[in-house]
């Protein structure tokens, strides 16, 4: 059986069904079944220095507001990868 192995998971914090903590604890106990770790990325339109550390804790990698810089998007998923700086 095939698994989808990805690169790196942008989620927005605030989902419909799901919030992206719960999200990232699903994938984080996935990943300590398969022994490898996904970068993460939680984009919300929350500004509050709380809301940044309770993303970071909850295993978050990079916390960024929306709207998000195309730009800078792409050089954060480029650096959490390993790929050359975009440009």
């Amino acid at each position: 059986m095939s698994f989808f192995k990805p690169d790196i998971l942008i989620s927005d914090i605030y989902l419909p069904e799901e919030d992206g903590y719960s999200l990232l604890l699903k994938v984080r106990n996935l990943e300590a079944k398969r022994g490898r770790k996904i970068p993460a990325i939680a984009l919300t339109a929350s500004a509050y220095d709380e809301d940044r550390n309770r993303a970071l804790l909850a295993g978050y990698d990079i916390y960024r507001c929306k709207p998000i810089d195309l730009d800078e998007l792409a050089s954060v998923v480029a650096s959490l990868t390993g790929l050359k700086q975009y440009a």
